[in-house]
This record gives C-alpha cells, structure tokens and sequence, in this order.
C-alpha cells in the first residue's frame, strides 16, 4: 500500500469537503457516468462515498481517499495499491477540487 497526503489552506475546507463528496457520490449513483464525463474515461471508479461536515471517505476501486476538514484547513489522504492507482486518485480529486473552488484560485498542493 502506498499513500500521499496534501493540505489546502482555506477557510471554505468544509464546503469544499461536501461538494467534493455530493459530485462523486452522484457520479457512482449515475448509471450514464462515462457518457456524463467522456474527457474523464481513465477517472477512477467510485465506489462508495460517505461525508459529514468535516470527514470524508471516497472509496474508490483503486484506493481510497480520506478528507479532513478544520475552520482553516482542507486534509487529504490518499492510499492506493501501487503508485500508478495513487496518481490517478490525486488527479482526479486534485482536478475535481480545482473545478469546484475555481471562484476562489483553489489551487491543491502537491500531494506527498
């Protein structure tokens, strides 16, 4: 098992933290997913998403991905089997999470 971790400092984490959740888990509810986000074919598949306002887990087929929220901190955590899978999993939520707070300049770090 390998993992990365990335902090994103905002004061919106919680926001961030939901909308990221609701968009995957509509996205695994979502019988037209490829046909939804072609672009994305190579995306990894969700498989299960559960949230509150400041905890997250996005279980994908390839790993998973842990989220923290603070009143000034956005955490992630992502671990995958082998590092190929680890890269998808930070490219996917890293380009979700960039889309969503483009009104702010969200940028995400590097992972780790």
């Amino acid at each position: 098992m390998v993992s990365t971790r990335t902090c994103i400092n905002t004061p919106r984490a919680g926001r961030y933290l939901g909308q990221l959740c609701q968009h995957l888990d509509h996205l695994r509810r979502s019988s037209d997913m490829h046909r939804q986000h072609p672009q994305q074919g190579a995306a990894p598949d969700v498989r299960d998403v559960d949230w509150s306002a400041d905890h997250g887990v996005i279980n994908f087929g390839a790993g998973r991905v842990t989220l923290d929220a603070t009143d000034s901190q956005l955490m992630l955590h992502a671990e995958a089997e082998n590092a190929d899978d680890l890269r998808r999993l930070e490219s996917a939520v890293s380009g979700r999470l960039q889309t969503i707070g483009r009104r702010d300049g969200l940028a995400v770090p590097d992972w780790a």
